[in-house]
């Protein structure tokens, strides 16, 4: 499972995860992906990944670096 802030620079991602069958889903706030991550895998134990677009405000770039699971 992948939760994720849709860009364009990243379309390659959704692609190959559909390819996979990997669920994809979309948040609306960089923060929202790492919290959603965080909760699953705390709530259900398999690993997932978050993948975003460069947020404007340096302080959005920085949760990329956020550790989930």
């Amino acid at each position: 499972m992948v939760f994720t802030l849709c860009g364009g620079h990243i379309q390659a991602i959704y692609d190959g995860c559909l390819d996979e069958g990997i669920r994809v889903v979309d948040t609306r706030h960089e923060r929202s992906a790492a919290h959603a991550a965080d909760g699953w895998v705390r709530a259900t134990g398999p690993p997932v990944c978050r993948s975003m677009t460069d947020g404007e405000i340096l302080g959005e770039r920085s949760s990329t670096g956020a550790h989930v699971g």
